[in-house]
């Protein structure tokens, strides 16, 4: 359209004036035009600029996102290759743990039996520090490892019943040596009014606490350490327990409380080489507290000592076993404790008072002479708790001055010590105290030791009493061993393993009923009521795992008893092999006393009706060599020696077959046999004390897994000479027994 056109004005007329306003609307219509078409050519170039720019950041972003995928790929294959390296790494560690352990196992036996032999002074200190270096390389194993299983994720924590009075005791009666051989006090302090008995994993409260009061003994030249537990119930079923380690050692700077408990860190360079560790002990045990929900934080000043808190949440639970001192007894009878250190003292006197007790206090034996000899207080005074070494007039001088009182020439004195065995004995022979303690005082054991002194041999006491007393309850405190009202079923092929079994779990009261295999097992099962099932894993006709499957099967709902495996060794994902067939734990050959106890009284607690004072059992010959454990067996059954008879009678007639039967299942290639005769020899070998024939049957086991001919041949001959061994002193002991 053209808009410049004119229309030729002839005239002025109306005609001439209509063309002129024609004339001039097309001059604005031209104009309009005009400022259209420029408006259109600018937004034409505005709309190119603009595609150009959403085209170069749409290639941006495609670009972005295409790295982003990079990126996202090489995160993701770098999160499978540290995993696959954790893995690896743990284990290797595993692998390594137990390719160390053994050999560390074997030192340590050996050196066990060499400190039973006839040494002079010299040797016996070079095989004790052949002790100490080797128990000291297995705890920086065990250290490396928990770290490894945390790193990877792997640590599961377990919830059983537990006394923390006890763990805690343990751990003081655990260090005793070591405080006493520096010159220090280690004292418990845990309050009558804390909590007993918890739901939680045992094992690592007391690895935590354990740590902590290693340490503070580590780094504490002198003064003393205090390991003391407080408690309050956070609600009807929850506690918030706090432990705290103060010692008064050189303290840690300001600048280095946060870095030591990085892993492998110590606060400075000259701490390793002066007193050694790896540095991943206090790393563990914050994660460890951490896995607890609880915290592990410090406080400390350089010179001025340290203080360690352990504080957590748990439940409480009921309690498993319940002492049979009663402290009720002790109400109104009057103490007077000696002791130059203030906070020995006060946590003694918190003990006493908490019995109702009337407890009084003297800093030196000079001060509890001047109480003794006043005229008003000479006869108030029902019991001496006294400590042995003291600056000036030490317990024994004491003690002896207070029998020269004439008022106190029979009263009852209790002496408490840090010095080691041959002191204690020592002074036992001096015939001044109704008894001797070694610290730190345990509460429990305060508690016993004052009753028999007070309660039961009080106002009694001649001077041949008091001889036959100090043969009595000096020594250590007995154990007690549960006794349940409870009915067994042993799962098991092995006739000796079958005897070991029923005569360990005769020793807690239970009635035993046994089975051949995992058939005879399942049809047991079925036709009689039992609290306890102890299933072998690896028998003839139905192994372990089919046997607790098709029981899980087959039983009706809410009947479920618990069925714990017996396995020869613990071999890497038993632990989830059992639990996956339906068992609810697992125990490993050869059944030990502590940890079937620990099993019956996880499952059994409600069938408790009685405890009885465990036999202490004297130290037994270990056979020539090493060849036979024998006092472990011996440890295991009572100590009856009828019972050992038929159990090794059982063994020899079970196991030479068997062995003869390796030669030739090797010979015909048949890996499946060796490994599973193998797995037999070890487990029973083992539970009988055989520790080099369950070594060697294992190691067999292990090749023939891996069809390695050669070697198993190799370790085949190995056990065979072995076993010859193990048969010859078995029978050997058993003879002079009998003869």
């Amino acid at each position: 359209k053209d808009f410049s056109v004119r229309v030729p004005k002839e005239n002025s007329d109306e005609i001439g004036q209509l063309i002129d306003g024609f004339n001039q609307m097309l001059g604005e219509i031209q104009k309009r035009e005009a400022r259209l078409n420029q408006h259109r050519e600018h937004l034409e170039v505005e709309v190119s600029k603009r595609t150009s720019e959403l085209m170069i950041a749409n290639a941006e972003l495609e670009s972005e996102v295409a790295e982003r995928k990079i990126i996202e790929e090489n995160l993701r294959i770098a999160k499978e290759n540290a995993e696959a390296a954790a893995r690896s790494k743990s284990e290797f560690l595993a692998n390594m743990s137990h390719e160390i352990r053994t050999p560390m196992n074997g030192v340590i036996g050996m050196v066990d039996m060499l400190l039973e032999t006839k040494l002079t002074p010299r040797q016996r200190e070079f095989a004790k520090t052949i002790e100490s270096s080797a128990g000291a390389l297995l705890t920086i194993l065990d250290d490396i490892l928990d770290f490894s299983k945390i790193e990877a994720g792997r640590l599961k924590l377990d919830s059983i019943p537990f006394s923390l009075q006890r763990v805690v005791e343990e751990i003081g009666q655990l260090h005793a040596a070591r405080a006493g051989t520096k010159d220090i006090d280690l004292i418990i302090r845990y309050r009558p009014t804390d909590p007993l008995w918890l739901q939680g994993d045992p094992v690592r409260v007391r690895q935590i606490i354990n740590n902590l009061v290693g340490n503070a003994l580590k780094f504490t030249p002198k003064g003393h350490v205090l390991l003391e537990v407080e408690g309050s119930n956070a609600s009807d079923e929850e506690a918030a327990l706090t432990v705290r380690v103060i010692d008064t050692g050189i303290g840690i700077p300001k600048e280095d409380q946060e870095r030591i408990f990085d892993k492998f860190t110590q606060s400075d360079s000259t701490s390793t080489r002066d007193f050694g560790g790896t540095g991943l002990g206090l790393s563990i045990s914050r994660q460890l507290a951490e896995l607890m929900g609880g915290t592990l934080t410090l406080k400390s000043e350089t010179g001025h000592g340290s203080t360690f808190t352990f504080a957590w949440t748990c439940r409480v639970a009921e309690p498993i076993s319940k002492g049979r001192a009663e402290a009720s007894e002790l109400a109104g009878y009057r103490v007077l404790v000696v002791d130059d250190n203030e906070v020995n003292r006060r946590v003694a006197v918190e003990y006493l008072s908490s019995w109702g007790m009337q407890a009084r206090q003297a800093s030196s034996g000079e001060e509890a002479l001047q109480k003794i000899e006043d005229p008003a207080d000479e006869s108030s005074i029902d019991l001496f708790l006294i400590d042995h070494n003291m600056p000036g007039m030490d317990g024994i001088e004491l003690t002896e001055k207070i029998r020269e009182v004439e008022s106190h020439r029979k009263t009852p004195v209790i002496l408490y010590t840090s010095s080691h065995e041959g002191v204690i004995s020592e002074v036992r022979r001096e015939g001044l105290f109704q008894g001797i303690l070694q610290k730190p005082l345990r509460p429990s054991r305060l508690l016993h030791e004052i009753l028999a002194v007070v309660i039961h041999r009080h106002g009694e006491l001649g001077e041949s009493e008091i001889d036959d007393r100090e043969k009595t309850v000096s020594g250590e405190e007995k154990e007690v061993r549960e006794q349940f009202d409870a009915r067994i079923l042993v799962v098991e092929d092995n006739q000796s393993n079958q005897f070991v079994a029923k005569a360990v779990l005769g020793l807690f009261g239970c009635r035993i009923d046994l089975a051949s295999n995992g058939m005879e097992g399942i049809e047991k099962y079925f036709e009689n009521e039992y609290d306890l099932v102890f299933m072998d894993c690896f028998m003839p006709v139905v192994d372990g795992f089919e046997a607790t499957r098709r029981i899980r099967d087959k039983e009706p709902i809410g009947s479920r008893k618990p069925i714990v495996a017996m396995t020869a060794h613990a071999v890497e994902g038993a632990r989830d092999q059992c639990l996956e067939a339906g068992m609810d734990d697992y125990l490993t050959k050869p059944l030990r006393l502590p940890n079937v106890r620990e099993v019956l009284l996880r499952f059994l607690s409600h069938r408790i009706q009685s405890q009885v004072e465990a036999p202490s059992q004297a130290k037994d010959d270990r056979g020539e060599g090493g060849v036979w454990r024998k006092e472990m067996l011996m440890e295991n059954i009572g100590g009856d020696e009828s019972l050992l008879s038929e159990i090794v009678e059982a063994f020899l007639e079970d196991m030479p077959p068997i062995v003869d039967e390796l030669s030739v299942f090797l010979r015909e290639g048949e890996f499946e046999q060796v490994e599973r005769k193998s797995h037999q020899i070890g487990g029973s070998a083992a539970n009988l004390g055989g520790e080099e024939v369950s070594r060697l049957a294992y190691s067999l086991e292990k090749e023939a897994r891996e069809r390695r001919g050669e070697t198993c041949q190799q370790l085949l001959d190995e056990l065979t000479d072995a076993f010859q061994k193990l048969e010859d002193e078995m029978r050997r002991t058993t003879r002079n027994e009998t003869a």
